[in-house]
C-alpha cells in the first residue's frame, strides 16, 4: 500500500466509524444514497464593526467517489429524517477538502427542517 492508498483508507475509515446514511439531492438529477459522517462545527464571523455572528451548522464528510460531482449551494442532503441545505460560507464556498489527497469533501449545510 502506498501513501495515497493509505490516506484514502483512513478517509473511508473515518466515515465507516460513525456513518449515517444520506440521500444527496440536486435539481434535475436522480438522488444518490451513500454513507457519510456528520459533524457540527462552530462558525463565527466578525464584521467590520466588530459585531460577531455565530451560526450552528452541520458538516457532512463525503467520499468524492460516492458523490459523482462537486457539491454546490442549494443542493439538499437528507439524513435522519431532516433536510440539510448546502450553503456557502463566504469566500470558503460550500465545501472544502478534508485530508491531503482530495478524497473527501467537507460539505457545509444548515438544517432546514423535517423531511416531509
Amino acid at each position: 500500500m502506498n501513501l495515497r492508498e493509505g490516506l484514502a483508507w483512513l478517509d473511508r475509515g473515518l466515515i465507516a466509524h460513525d456513518p449515517c446514511q444520506v440521500e444527496y439531492r440536486r435539481a434535475g438529477r436522480a438522488p444518490i444514497t451513500f454513507n457519510a459522517s456528520k459533524g457540527k462545527p462552530k462558525f463565527e464571523v466578525t464584521d467590520e464593526n466588530g459585531v460577531s455572528i455565530r451560526a450552528h451548522l452541520w458538516d457532512f464528510l463525503v467520499l468524492v467517489a460516492d458523490l459523482e460531482f462537486e457539491p454546490k449551494a442549494g443542493d439538499v442532503i437528507i439524513a435522519g429524517g431532516r433536510r440539510y441545505e448546502v450553503m456557502d460560507l463566504g469566500p470558503d464556498g460550500c465545501w472544502q477538502w478534508t485530508g491531503s489527497h482530495m478524497t473527501t469533501y467537507r460539505i457545509h449545510t444548515k438544517d432546514v427542517g423535517a423531511e416531509t
